[in-house]
């Protein structure tokens, strides 16, 4: 089932003919499930991350090396969601594999999520979206 406005209740906001995985800088935003406060806690004004606060920042720290066109720029864990700037710097080469796309979503934990990479498939494919593809350069 497609994406409906009048089912979900949402807007789409991306461009109708923008290309996603043109070379550009994107600002990601990632929320928890219900909006939940599993990243950490905010104390007199300032983000005190836990131990899943800390994973998050080091995934994006480690963006660069699992996909070598991507670069990073700033970013900010908060208690219930991610703000990040993602710049694509080369476009993958025509029949390129996609690298990523299936690996676990918590590859440090030990065991990913269950459930979380066919959830996160399921919404990418109802919004319409596709990953960017990576070229493995090992």
């Amino acid at each position: 089932m497609g994406f409906d406005a009048d089912i979900h209740h949402r807007q789409s906001i991306r461009l109708r003919d923008y290309d996603y995985a043109a070379v550009g800088a994107y600002f990601v935003t990632i929320c928890t499930q219900g909006r939940e406060c599993l990243f950490g806690d905010i104390a007199e004004g300032v983000m005190r991350p836990n131990m899943a606060g800390g994973m998050v920042a080091e995934v994006w720290q480690g963006l660069p090396t699992r996909f070598p066109q991507v670069a990073r720029d700033e970013f900010v864990v908060m208690p219930n969601h991610f703000h990040g700037i993602l710049i694509l710097t080369d476009p993958p080469a025509v029949g390129a594999p996609l690298v990523g796309a299936r690996s676990p979503s918590t590859p440090d934990v030990g065991a990913p999520l269950v459930g979380a990479q066919d959830h996160d498939r399921a919404e990418t494919r109802r919004a319409g979206t596709r990953p960017a593809p990576c070229i493995l350069n090992e």
